[in-house]
């Protein structure tokens, strides 16, 4: 397992996973995501996760929506490449979440690019 975390602009964070991935791994990455954003003063973020070399990820909707309402500073959660299981969970959380916004995309560049728009919706 690997999850690296990069901030390629001010409140924008990308998150590239790879290898096999547990929930404990996830929920590790997220606090030190969150870490991140507290030491940059970033108050609200969108992150942008990068799965395109992730091999397999837990299947829990349930702990996936549990990651998600514990870090309520992040706007929205933007999925790069998710293999087809990950599509229907993003799908999924896209029907039942309520406060926060999760989307797939087919490349990186894309995620940014509505990234730096969910932020200026934001302000």
């Amino acid at each position: 397992m690997a999850i690296t975390f990069s901030r390629p602009e001010p409140n924008i964070y990308v998150s590239t996973w790879s290898g096999v991935l547990t929930i404990d791994e996830l929920s590790s990455a997220q606090e030190e995501g969150r870490e991140a954003a507290r030491s940059y003063g970033d108050e609200r973020y969108v992150l942008i996760t990068d799965v395109t070399d992730v091999k397999r990820f837990p299947m829990d909707i349930s702990a996936f929506r549990k990651l998600i309402a514990t870090n309520p500073e992040v706007v929205a959660t933007l999925v790069v490449n998710p293999p087809v299981p990950m599509q229907m969970m993003t799908d999924l959380l896209k029907k039942f979440q309520i406060t926060m916004k999760v989307e797939a995309f087919k490349s990186l560049d894309a995620a940014l690019e509505r990234a730096r728009a969910l932020l200026v919706e934001e302000a």
